[in-house]
């Protein structure tokens, strides 16, 4: 049997959603073995029916985690899955700092040599936090990032 047949298989497709009736791993996705891996069920539905999404993630415009029918698939950056989660209000989150604390930290966050720069590693200490949040916030990687545009 092909790896698509046994796919094939393993799919129930309603009117809406195709769902994923084989394993599922810890994280709610449909798993399927393929090409010799380990695959999303989703990921690989998408290269089924689209194409070789290299590089991209796989995103679903449903929300359904175990949704595989391909035009509700769509491949994007993990930053465009981001976007995506939070303009649905799916994205949790857990802000530690707030707008006026982010601002604070992005103003002294210039550069050393720049006038009184404060360096990273020195923001995290100050503020209780982890090295890697002070980075998303000052690179404004999705961190304290407000709607509409503050």
């Amino acid at each position: 049997m092909t790896a698509r047949e046994r796919f094939g298989k393993r799919v129930l497709k309603t009117d809406d959603c195709w769902i994923w009736m084989g394993g599922r791993g810890s994280h709610g996705y449909g798993g399927f073995y393929a090409h010799g891996e380990q695959l999303l069920a989703h990921r690989y539905s998408y290269e089924l029916f689209i194409g070789d999404p290299t590089g991209l993630v796989i995103c679903h415009h449903c929300d359904n985690k175990l949704c595989v029918r391909p035009d509700h698939l769509f491949a994007g950056t993990q930053s465009d899955n981001l976007n995506d989660m939070t303009r649905k209000g799916r994205r949790r989150t857990r802000r530690k700092l707030s707008d006026e604390v982010i601002a604070e930290i992005r103003r002294r966050a210039q550069p050393r040599w720049t006038r009184g720069g404060t360096t990273r590693a020195v923001l995290a200490r100050e503020y209780g936090v982890n090295r890697q949040l002070i980075d998303h916030v000052v690179s404004k990687n999705g961190y304290g990032i407000i709607p509409n545009g503050r």
